[in-house]
């Protein structure tokens, strides 16, 4: 009986580590460790409900390598890979402990900036943009620096807010930045 009972135990400690392996794969961009947009789709709306009672500013920035198709097409997607690695480090190392960064798929990152304002996001977001402008790539041998094009939008919570209007005003701000000739960051007036 004792044995049954062992491995029926044993069971289901392997089902719940698994469980719990599966469950952080599917938040979690394996290219660069950072959660993947099912993360930050979480995330905010978590924040979201936190910050409605006070309403209190959250800022969103959409961030897209600029030019990028360069590397894949012309060093490969290996190169591609590191370089997002990279870059991904370099926007992590730049944000706070509250901050929550994202990879959303191909060259472009969410980066998520509760109780931060316009202002505070801004120039936040020209230090990355900056920084990554300034950043040797040293995993490439044709493209040795590389921009980023920002869309930024920032708002008081309230009862009305959403990720999703967050998300598009955001990405209006970003083709904005694209537009008007990349390597920018563009603040979505709302």
């Amino acid at each position: 009986m004792l044995a049954i009972i062992a491995a029926l135990l044993w069971t289901i400690d392997k089902v719940f580590r698994q469980k719990t392996v599966l469950e952080r794969l599917s938040v979690t961009d394996v290219l660069t460790e950072l959660p993947n947009r099912r993360g930050l789709l979480q995330h905010a709306e978590q924040m979201l409900a936190q910050h409605r009672r006070h309403g209190r500013p959250l800022s969103l920035a959409l961030m897209d390598l600029d030019d990028f198709k360069i590397i894949n097409d012309g060093e490969g997607h290996p190169v591609g890979d590191a370089v997002r690695h990279h870059v991904a480090h370099a926007i992590t190392q730049s944000t706070r402990g509250s901050d929550m960064l994202a990879r959303l798929g191909g060259e472009a990152f969410g980066l998520l900036m509760p109780e931060t304002d316009r202002k505070g996001a801004y120039e936040l977001c020209e230090r990355i943009r900056q920084r990554i402008e300034a950043m040797e790539l040293p995993m490439t041998q044709k493209v040795r620096h590389l921009t980023v094009s920002v869309g930024l939008t920032t708002t008081l919570v309230n009862a009305d807010t959403s990720f999703d209007n967050l998300y598009a005003d955001a990405d209006l701000a970003l083709y904005e930045a694209k537009r008007e000739g990349r390597n920018r960051t563009i603040v979505q007036r709302g």
